[in-house]
Order: C-alpha cells, then sequence, then structure tokens
C-alpha cells in the first residue's frame, strides 16, 4: 500500500539527491574505513614480525612447577618459553584482554619475587591496541591521532548523508499534512518513510560499499607496488577488510538514514495537518536576521547581491559540510605539504648536512665483537678507501660529583635541567649515563694524534661538553665544557645491576669527538661519552659488560661525491664480509636517494588521503546541487515572475558560488599559514629556509582543483535550475 500512498513517479525525483549523497558517503566511508584498517593492520604485521606477538616478558630461574603455575595466573591466555641466557629462562606472556599486562605482569612478578628489571612490557604492539603505558601515557598519542582523522571523515560523510535527506524530506512535509489530514498516525507515516528511504537507497549503498572495497583493494595493490620499487626487502602489503569494519560503517549508514527519515515524521508531530499543508519553501527565510556578509555583498553588488546573501543564508545549512569538508582537505594538504617539507630540511640540517663529512660508507655487523673480527686489512685496501673506523657500543654509567662540575655548567643551571633518568642523584653527585665507544687500536690511535694526544691505548678520551640548555633551541644551543676535566682517572659502573666498577686512566678531556656518524648528548643531555680502544675493552669487558651485540664499520672515501666509486665500495665489502657475518651495508649517497624517495612516497600517500577528503567534500557539493532544482524552483520563479533577467540571475549565482567556494578555501589558506608558523616555531627552523623548499605551487594546484569542481557544481545546478519555466516552477509540489 506504502508504493501507493507515497506516490510512485514522485518518489524518485525526491529522493535523488539523498540516493547519491548515500552512493557517494557509502564509496568513500567503505575506502576509507578500508585504507586505515590496512594501514593499522600493516604496522601490527610489522611489529609482530620484527618484535614477536607477546604482550610482555619475564626472565628469571623457573622450574616446570614455576611455569605451569605462570601459565594458570589469572589473565594469561597464552605462554612460550623462549631463549635464556645461562640459567635464566626468558618467558613470553600473551593476556586477554590485552590492557591487564601492565596491572598483572607486575604482580605476577612479585609473586615470583622477581625484580621490576625483569619485566618487558611488549609497548609498541600494545599502543596498537590503544592500551596506554601507565608510565608513559603518550605512548597511545600517534594511534589516537591516527583514529582521529577517520572518525572527523565519518562524521563529515554521516553529515552528507544527513543534510541530503534534510533536503529531499523537507519537500514532503505537506505531502505527509496532507496524508495526516486524512488520518494517518505518526507510526504509519514513519514505515512509510522508513520503506522508502530503504527501497531508494539501499541498492546505491550497497553499490557505494562494494565500489569501495575494490577500490580500497586497487590502491593497496598499487601502493605495495610501488613501496615495493622502493624497498624490496619490505614486508608486502597484503589486503584485508575486517567484518567488523564492514559491520561498523554499514551500519553508521543505516542508523544515519533512518534518523534522518525520521526527523520529518517527528517535525510533522510539532504541526497540525493544516500548517503541514501550508508549508513552503520561501518558509526558511523567516526570522533569518541579516549577516555581515549578506551587508558586504549588498553594499557592493546591490540587488543581485542582498539576493545573493539570502541564497546563501537559506542554503548555507545544506552546503556547510562541504564547505568544512572542503576546508579540511585544503587545510591538511597545506599543513601535510609543508610539514613534509619542514620533515625533509630538518633531516637534511641534522643528519646528511651535519654528517657528511663523518662517513660515506657504514656497514652494521650482526652478532660480532671486535675480539673476534678478523677482515680489517682486507677493508683497507679496498680501493678508494682513505679511512677505515671499526667500533662497538657498549652501557655504562658512572658518577658526577658536585665538586667537578665546570664553571660554565654551574652558571647555565648547573644539573637543575637533568630529570632523574638523566641524572639520579646520589650522595656526593649524581649517576649519569656513560656510553661507551670503542674504537679498533688503529683508529684509536689515529683519533689521539687528531686531538693531539699521544696515544694511550690504556686510557679513555672523554668527550667533555654539554649543551647549554638555558639559551637557545635545540638547533643552535652553545657548547660549554661539561666538567673542569681535572681528574687522571674516571670510574665506570655496570649499567644493569651497578654491583661491579672499574677504574681507567683518563688519556685526554676533549670537545671534539672521532668522524662517526654518530650522536653525543641530545637524546639524553647529562650523558657522559668515553671513547676507549679495543685493547682496553678486552681488560674491562668482564667488569662491567653491557657490550651490544653488533659491530659498525665506516670508510671515508677519496672520492667523496662519486655514486659509482660508492656502489663500487659498497659492493667489495659485501663481498669481503658476506661471507662471514650477516651485515647491511649503506652509503651516504643512496642513503639519501632513498631518502627522498621515501618523503615522495609520503607525500603522495598523505596528499592522497587530503584529496580524498576533497572528494569527499566536492560529492556534498555535487550532491547538494543534485537536490538545487527541487529547494529553489519557487524562488526562481518568484524572481522571474518580477522580471529579472537571466543575466541578473547568473550574477546572483556567480556571488554565491563566490562565497560559498572561496570562503573555506580562504580560511584554510589563513590557518595553515598559521599552522605552518607555529611548526616553524616548535621545529626551531628560520623562514628563510623553509622558504626555498615551501611546496607553494602544489599546494596552489590542489586548491585550484577543489574550486574548480565546486564551481562546476554549482553552476551545473544553476543550469539545470534556470532550464524551467515560471509556470512550472510555480506549479504546486504536491
Amino acid at each position: 500500500m506504502w508504493r501507493i500512498v507515497m506516490w510512485e513517479g514522485d518518489r524518485g525525483r525526491i529522493f535523488r539527491p539523498a540516493a547519491s549523497a548515500a552512493f557517494l558517503s557509502a564509496l568513500f566511508l567503505s575506502l576509507l574505513c578500508g585504507l586505515f584498517y590496512n594501514v593499522w593492520k600493516y604496522d601490527v604485521e610489522r611489529i609482530v614480525r620484527e618484535e614477536g606477538s607477546f604482550h610482555g616478558k619475564i626472565s628469571g630461574k623457573f622450574g616446570d612447577k614455576e611455569l605451569e603455575w605462570i601459565q594458570n595466573f589469572g589473565g594469561v591466555s597464552k605462554t612460550r618459553v623462549g631463549e635464556g641466557t645461562g640459567e635464566t629462562t626468558l618467558v613470553e606472556l600473551w593476556f586477554y584482554p590485552p590492557g591487564r599486562v601492565y596491572e598483572d605482569l607486575p604482580k605476577l612478578a612479585e609473586r615470583l619475587e622477581i625484580g621490576q628489571e625483569k619485566v618487558t612490557f611488549h609497548s609498541s604492539l600494545l599502543s596498537r591496541y590503544l592500551v596506554p603505558d601507565p608510565k608513559n601515557p603518550s605512548s597511545v598519542r600517534e594511534m589516537a591521532i591516527l583514529l582521529l582523522v577517520p572518525l572527523l571523515a565519518c562524521i563529515s560523510l554521516i553529515l552528507i548523508i544527513h543534510h541530503a535527506f534534510a533536503v529531499s524530506m523537507s519537500g514532503k512535509v505537506r505531502q505527509l499534512g496532507i496524508l495526516s489530514g486524512i488520518g494517518a498516525i505518526r507510526s504509519q507515516i514513519l514505515g512509510w518513510l522508513w520503506l522508502e528511504a530503504g527501497a531508494v537507497c539501499l541498492k546505491p549503498v550497497a553499490a557505494g560499499f562494494g565500489l569501495g572495497m575494490v577500490a580500497c583493494w586497487g590502491i593497496m595493490r598499487g601502493l605495495d607496488a610501488y613501496l615495493r620499487g622502493l624497498f624490496p626487502e619490505r614486508q608486502p602489503l597484503n589486503f584485508g577488510y575486517h567484518p567488523l569494519v564492514f559491520a561498523f560503517s554499514m551500519g553508521l549508514i543505516l542508523v544515519t538514514i533512518a534518523i534522518s527519515a525520521w526527523l520529518p515524521a517527528r517535525k510533522l508531530s510539532r504541526m497540525t495537518p493544516l500548517e503541514a499543508m501550508r508549508q513552503r519553501t520561501d518558509e526558511k527565510w523567516k526570522g533569518r536576521r541579516k549577516k555581515s556578509g549578506g551587508i558586504f555583498l549588498e553594499q557592493f553588488f546591490g540587488v543581485e547581491g542582498k539576493l545573493a546573501a539570502r541564497g546563501i543564508d537559506a542554503e548555507g545549512r545544506a552546503f556547510r559540510t562541504g564547505s568544512i569538508s572542503l576546508f579540511v582537505s585544503f587545510f591538511l594538504f597545506a599543513m601535510v605539504m609543508n610539514g613534509a617539507a619542514m620533515s625533509d630540511l630538518s633531516v637534511r640540517m641534522t643528519y646528511f648536512e651535519k654528517y657528511q663529512d663523518s662517513w660515506d660508507v657504514m656497514a652494521q655487523v650482526r652478532e660480532a665483537g671486535l675480539e673476534d673480527f678478523q677482515k680489517e686489512e682486507e677493508l683497507r685496501e679496498i680501493s678508494g678507501v682513505t679511512d677505515v673506523c671499526i667500533y662497538q657500543k657498549a652501557q655504562a654509567v658512572t658518577m658526577v660529583k658536585g665538586e667537578e662540575i665546570s664553571e660554565a655548567l654551574l652558571s647555565a643551571g648547573g644539573m637543575g635541567y637533568a630529570t632523574d633518568r638523566e641524572a639520579q642523584p646520589v650522595d656526593g653527585g649524581w649517576m649519569v649515563r656513560a656510553p661507551l665507544i670503542i674504537l679498533d687500536d688503529k683508529s684509536f690511535r689515529s683519533y689521539c694524534e687528531q686531538i693531539g694526544v699521544v696515544g694511550n691505548l690504556r686510557g679513555a678520551v672523554v668527550l667533555n661538553r654539554i649543551q647549554d640548555l638555558s639559551k637557545g633551541n635545540f638547533r643552535s644551543r652553545p657548547l660549554i665544557p661539561y666538567l673542569k676535566g681535572e681528574e687522571d682517572k674516571t670510574v665506570l659502573t655496570e649499567a644493569g645491576s651497578r654491583e661491579k666498577s672499574v677504574e681507567i686512566p683518563v688519556a685526554a678531556w676533549t670537545h671534539t669527538p672521532p668522524a662517526l656518524r654518530e650522536e653525543y648528548g641530545t637524546a639524553d643531555h647529562y650523558e657522559l661519552v668515553h671513547f676507549l680502544s679495543a685493547s682496553l675493552w678486552r681488560e674491562i669487558e668482564e667488569e662491567i659488560g653491557g657490550a651490544e651485540d653488533n659491530l659498525w664499520i665506516r670508510l671515508l672515501l677519496s672520492e667523496r661525491d662519486s655514486a659509482e666509486t660508492m656502489e663500487r665500495v659498497s659492493n667489495e665489502m659485501e663481498q669481503i664480509l658476506g661471507d662471514s657475518y650477516e651485515i647491511q651495508v649503506e652509503n651516504r649517497i643512496q642513503d639519501q636517494m632513498e631518502h627522498e624517495r621515501a618523503m615522495d612516497g609520503l607525500k603522495a600517500i598523505l596528499g592522497g588521503f587530503c584529496g580524498l577528503l576533497g572528494l569527499m567534500g566536492i560529492a556534498n557539493v555535487w550532491a547538494n546541487a543534485m537536490g538545487f532544482v527541487q529547494s529553489r524552483r519557487r524562488e526562481l520563479a518568484q524572481y522571474l515572475s518580477i522580471g529579472m533577467a537571466p543575466g541578473q540571475m547568473w550574477k546572483i549565482f556567480s556571488l554565491e558560488v563566490l562565497v560559498l567556494a572561496v570562503r573555506p578555501l580562504a580560511l584554510g589558506i589563513l590557518l595553515s599559514a598559521l599552522g605552518t608558523m607555529i611548526l616553524l616555531k616548535v621545529g626551531a627552523l628560520d623562514f628563510h629556509d623553509f622558504r626555498s623548499v615551501m611546496p607553494a605551487g602544489t599546494i596552489f594546484a590542489f586548491g585550484s582543483v577543489l574550486l574548480a569542481a565546486v564551481v562546476l557544481a554549482y553552476f551545473w545546478g544553476a543550469a539545470k535550475l534556470m532550464k524551467g519555466g515560471v509556470a512550472e516552477a510555480l506549479r504546486d509540489d504536491g
């Protein structure tokens, strides 16, 4: 019966904008949710592959009884015994739900009488499940921000459907009033509206979701091929679409359609049948106050400006979501492009330019130490190599006494800026980290000659400098002496238990580190770096330990700007070391080229996402343009009936589109400029340096495309509106 009551011939005309909006929203929502789910899935798979899937680890001396007790501990869903060291057993644990790990694992360690230093949380994986680390609540910040973006986009898409239904349903209030007048009750009207909305929108929604999933699959395949060309060894990007993602996005669309169809019935319940039957489109202007924009248009463009302001005010709600989407997409695109340019500039300044004289070819040799490395002379004989440095890293701590602190550091605030992690207060001073850089004997002698010290293999060279934290920013802080440098001995303590210590001679206190691609005093401002020879390390290694399992090799070449020479040396290095060790070789020029390709890929991915947001805004504008004829046909008829020429009508439409299209872009330009200045301030970058890499042309092109699309959509609707005559426009909607 409802097909007869709701007039089959009228349904398509009234609901066409809503059906189009439902199709576009379903398409973009399916695509957006699919893309973000696959990005999240890829990140989780990467962490699992590189680090494991466990939620926490615990190590100790466990027998079968303890292992069984751990397995049965509350909250533990799975355990796996891994490889430990000596008599120590390493147990990997999974919890359900994962959020219990931060509460239950410390309790488990306490029951087993094991110190908290033997407990490890898999924070990187847990943060992907939005499980925050109690000691570092910001660990889930990146994931929360990542989820916030699609959430805002989903809200925008839902508003597109809602506003399209609002435009479509507004034309049915009078019709519903007639039905109410002949005895239809509210529940019947609501049922008719739901059935009609479902009949009109279910097929477009299903088609949109299917097309969105296909588009997501195509984008993921293309992205995987693109990244595989940049990074052949990276993990493949496999497409997936979880049923819960489908259920969430589809449910969101259907609930929005149901609520949007319910609103006219709710509105009708507040009106008498006579009021509903007398409903006219010109009532939407009643009670509206004149805004400043309307005053401006009236002052400069006369009657056409006043009518344009009236139209903008009346249709502003319908186009508001599109305007917001256009603003958000342009603002995010500008910020992403500027942010990527700033990131690229920062990396160039703090990495490539800073270390360009410190290395040409680097190799990381896994599971190796200086004591058993036998390929040093073969590396030095490679043609074109001018210097070879082989080094290993270790961790220790040392004590800084109050009387040892330099006058310059005392004037800059002393240890007052140090956190407890950087400098732990103890009796008579502070315990600070003492990173050890262990050089091969030949490189250590060469380094000592460089700083003017007689090479004593049994002495340590201490890097005696620290940033003046009271001045400037991290890019421009001056370096000042850390300690007075009067001591001829230094005490190194085991970094873990701090039970063992060793005293060694100090060969020199210096401000000049060796030419290595290493950072000192940045992550930890108060660390006191020691450079040791391999001979000295062999004497003290048993006492303090803490050496990393990897070995590093740095080569300097005679032809420092030749990519061919660096590639040849890298290949020869792999031939020398590849048969005996597991290595990873990189060269400076290739590293910079890969960085540039990665930045281009990042810009393409993020720019594509911003373009997707722009398409959402354009889709909203087009959806509203489809309802343009229905919502303003009587308004046009009124203007034409009083003798207004078509040229004047086009002037009105031109002023409207100028305001509706340019306003969000102008606001986006203003706020993106402000945001860029804030980022420059936070990143301590100079605007003159940034100006040389600012992507103004790309941003302008993106804004021009958005502007052209909006103008085309608006004038398409206006042209369709102008085709009708006065008699047709004034004909009763019912």
